[in-house]
């Protein structure tokens, strides 16, 4: 039984670069709230890259990854390394009209956990729920340095493998996450993830090319808003 009855599933596209992806992350909302339920994507990128919260500072995250190509996400939460074969990014925007987006952030964080880490179990990768003694108070920039209540650890390290972050206007939820593995990502992840969301999985296309592109032109692409003020 999926943690939605039925789900839009946006099929994976070729690899693009951080504002692409940011962009068609955001659209995600208009597909889910044209359809009126939630809508998900997988995606790999084309390049190594470091996606940053809405909060965090350029220049902290600068010092952290000198020479890392970077690129802020509309979501907060903390920094994130993308680009390699052990990890797995992906996007969940749920509709206001539907009973998860009326739940608090911890309590739609830790449901959406519990469907990663059914997901996981299902190919084999173990693992846990944190509890409050597992949640680090330690501040960091990095997402995967300290776990927080509602996170997935690996079941033989403990080893923060699950995070994600939000960002809730009055038409959805939008929800950025991100699995990260010890080993390369099973191929079987992404749709185990997409049947343990939806019990029913409608596949719809994507965002139009034009409304990406120029949403990475007023947005993701800019220099202003790479740097804006947290």
């Amino acid at each position: 039984m999926g943690l939605f009855q039925s789900m839009d599933v946006v099929p994976s596209s070729a690899l693009a670069a951080g504002p692409e992806h940011m962009a068609q992350d955001e659209l995600l909302l208009g597909v889910a709230a044209n359809g009126r339920c939630p809508a998900f994507r997988c995606y790999g990128w084309a390049e190594a890259s470091v996606s940053f919260g809405y909060f965090q500072s350029l220049r902290s995250i600068q010092e952290s990854f000198p020479e890392d190509i970077l690129v802020r996400r509309w979501t907060g939460g903390g920094a994130v390394v993308h680009g390699d074969p052990c990890e797995l990014t992906y996007a969940l925007a749920v509709p206001a009209n539907c009973t998860f987006f009326r739940l608090s952030a911890s309590e739609s964080y830790r449901a959406l956990h519990e469907s990663v880490s059914h997901a996981l179990q299902h190919v084999g990768v173990a693992g846990r729920m944190t509890t409050s003694a597992d949640a680090s108070s330690a501040p960091g920039l990095a997402c995967f340095q300290n776990p927080v209540t509602g996170d997935v650890l690996l079941g033989e390290t403990d080893a923060k493998v699950a995070g994600a972050a939000q960002r809730r206007t009055r038409t959805g939820l939008l929800i950025q996450g991100s699995i990260r593995l010890p080993h390369d990502i099973p191929a079987e992840l992404e749709m185990a993830l997409a049947e343990a969301l939806g019990s029913e999985l409608i596949t719809v296309a994507p965002s139009s090319p034009k409304e990406i592109a120029d949403l990475v032109d007023s947005k993701y692409g800019r220099s202003d808003w790479l740097e804006r003020k947290p």
